[in-house]
């Protein structure tokens, strides 16, 4: 769809003198405040105070409207982008894998670009991936 939209705009730009078309900012000052809402997630803290910081959703990027060409639109993700369940004979972990850094704008989102949060009985016990891994070896031995 981009491709497309850039491939429309080069076409209507060449031969123009001048066209007011507009332009999305690269990274606003809100993405920038999602993305960096994981650094103030600190082990310990509820699932629902880790929730309210993380929000719902993160802006990825902006499209231009289909109805309305003048304006763009955000692209927005839901966050928790995906969810896991492991299960030992004592505990159940719930992790939450966040959507917290832009790694390549390939339309795709790509492990690097998701932080885990590990959770016992709604409480956070730990994040980052090496966190998981480690979790995860210990509970297939």
């Amino acid at each position: 769809m981009r491709k497309f939209i850039f491939l429309l705009m080069t076409v209507l730009l060449t031969g123009c003198v001048s066209i007011n078309v507009p332009s999305a900012p690269s990274m606003p000052s809100q993405e920038k405040k999602e993305l960096n809402a994981i650094n103030k997630i600190r082990v310990g803290m509820a699932y629902d105070e880790v929730a309210q910081i993380m929000g719902t959703h993160t802006i990825i990027g902006y499209e231009v409207d289909p109805q309305n060409p003048n304006h763009v639109k955000p692209i927005a993700l839901t966050n928790p982008y995906r969810q896991e369940i492991l299960s030992s004979p004592t505990k159940t972990y719930q992790i939450f894998y966040y959507y917290t850094s832009v790694g390549s704008a390939d339309d795709m989102i790509a492990e690097d670009e998701l932080t885990p949060l590990v959770f016992v009985d709604k409480e956070l016990i730990g994040i980052g991936i090496d966190f998981l891994f480690k979790l995860k070896s210990e509970l297939s031995l």
